[in-house]
């Protein structure tokens, strides 16, 4: 059973379509980073500080 489910899977990731996909989510993970560096570099320097957990409090007071 495991050997056709890895033959599938093999066949499946060497498809256009996933690689498409693999390739989109990448460039889609890297921009959230970067937005996320930058609020947590904005939020240091204009606090001091960077918070553990986004409250809406803490929104509201910003």
């Amino acid at each position: 059973m495991t050997g056709i489910w890895m033959r599938c899977s093999i066949e499946a990731m060497n498809h256009p379509e996933y690689q498409e996909s693999v390739q989109a989510t990448g460039e889609a993970y890297e921009n959230w980073t970067l937005k996320e560096w930058m609020l947590e570099i904005i939020l240091r320097e204009q606090t001091g500080d960077f918070p553990a957990k986004f409250t809406e409090q803490f929104l509201a007071t910003g």
